[in-house]
């Protein structure tokens, strides 16, 4: 349940209000079990302070599809920021700034959806920027652009075995604060059953960087495994702890 919950519903607008301190989720769109809930459109709002996902589109059990969350900002989160799940499609989340101040849960959570747009989307202060899930099922036809996700606990944009999907102008920034073993960008394979390799993924025009004194995100762009077709052009790295890229020797990259 959400402070403002739209369930099995078709054809809603909300906008202009603020959620703060509530014991639950923020803004819940959900299908319900054979439900649908398609053309939502939910724009300029603040969530401070819920236990749960600030925002979540879950398709389980049911359709969730053609949403669009735009102009809001998360602060001071104890979950994820904005979370879009289980078979959730076409669905468009724009001009955020997400600052979550927890090292457990993610700014921008993807899992197992199709066709989401991420677009001018500041994602900091979580555990990673940005997850691109696998769980059941791979993400797929991802399109992530003009967003920065800085200072976050282990990777900027962590992708595990997703499928077709885009970064452009995107920034990574003074990531792994946790100490660990994070990156800008980290695209993977998801040690999940079944998981397959990423696939066709793009990364262009982008910057990972990081100019604190003392430095924590270890690389710049960080791609493991064996996935195929991956495309790293135009893009930059500086002030990576252990360099800019760390490649598998199976890959074949373009800079």
């Amino acid at each position: 349940k959400g402070a403002l919950q739209i369930a099995n519903s078709k054809n809603v607008f909300a906008h202009d209000f603020h959620i703060k301190d509530y014991d639950c989720k923020g803004v819940t769109i959900t299908s319900g079990t054979g439900g649908t809930v398609e053309q939502i459109h939910v724009s300029s709002f603040s969530v401070t302070n819920c236990n749960e996902q600030a925002v979540i589109v879950d398709a389980t059990g049911g359709t969730a599809r053609r949403v669009t969350i735009s102009n809001f900002t998360v602060y001071d989160h104890n979950h994820a920021g904005i979370a879009v799940n289980d078979g959730a499609t076409d669905v468009a989340i724009s001009n955020a700034v997400i600052d979550c101040n927890t090292a457990v849960f993610d700014a921008v959570s993807i899992r197992n959806a199709k066709r989401v747009s991420v677009t001018n989307i500041i994602g900091r202060r979580a555990r990673n920027g940005l997850y691109l899930l696998y769980d059941i099922a791979p993400c797929e036809d991802i399109v992530v652009s003009a967003c920065v996700f800085d200072s976050n606990q282990q990777d900027g944009v962590l992708v595990l075995s997703a499928l077709r999907s885009t970064f452009t102008n995107v920034i990574c920034k003074n990531n792994n604060q946790g100490a660990g073993g994070g990156a800008g960008f980290n695209i993977a394979k998801s040690t999940n059953g079944g998981a397959p390799e990423c696939s066709f993924i793009t990364v262009a025009n982008c910057l990972a960087v990081d100019d604190q004194g003392t430095k924590t995100q270890q690389y710049g762009y960080f791609i493991s495994a064996a996935p195929t077709n991956i495309m790293i052009s135009g893009c930059s790295a500086d002030g990576n702890v252990l360099g800019a890229t760390s490649i598998a020797a199976t890959v074949a990259v373009g800079e």
